[in-house]
């Protein structure tokens, strides 16, 4: 195949397959996309908060978020503000310095994730027993094997604007 063909086509499949999937009712219920990735992002890499003592916690700092995340720390601001005053997480201050300030999971939020990952694996058992079991682990090597090129491609572009 020759390259510009070979790049339409690979366009053209990623293309399909985005508009295919926004097609289906979000896997992931009411819960915005970008609300899913913040909680669970919070939730795998937070820590324990062992200085609140009512009930367990688990806290990033907006910092560790934007940086997970590579997104801004207005943008990470942004976000957190909206889901604060929709219940889903909480800022925690520590006794010791009031300036250190965590953003925590409020049960809203627990609730909220726990209902979006139940609808996904829900989707996702859909999506295996539909493609096959072999398929679905030769479609997350390559997905895999696409994600670090990717990332090496986005590093290199990183450095050579350095």
């Amino acid at each position: 195949m020759e390259e510009n063909k070979l790049q339409k086509e690979l366009f053209k499949s990623i293309m399909r397959v985005n508009k295919a999937m926004g097609k289906r009712h979000s896997a992931l219920g009411d819960l915005p996309q970008g609300t899913f990735v913040l909680l669970h992002t919070i939730l795998e890499n937070g820590h324990q908060l062992e200085f609140i003592t009512d009930e367990e916690m688990i806290g990033m700092t907006v910092s560790d978020l934007s940086e997970i995340l590579l997104v801004s720390r207005p943008a990470i601001s942004r976000m957190i503000n909206e889901l604060e005053r929709k219940g889903f997480i909480q800022r925690v201050s520590t006794c010791s310095d009031r300036r250190l300030v965590y953003v925590c999971i409020a049960p809203l939020g627990k609730e909220a994730l726990q209902a979006a990952w139940h609808r996904a694996y829900e989707g996702l058992n859909a999506l295996i027993e539909k493609m096959g079991e072999q398929d679905i682990k030769e479609l997350i090597r390559i997905l895999n094997k696409l994600h670090t090129v990717v990332y090496e491609l986005a590093n290199d572009e990183r450095l050579e604007r350095n």
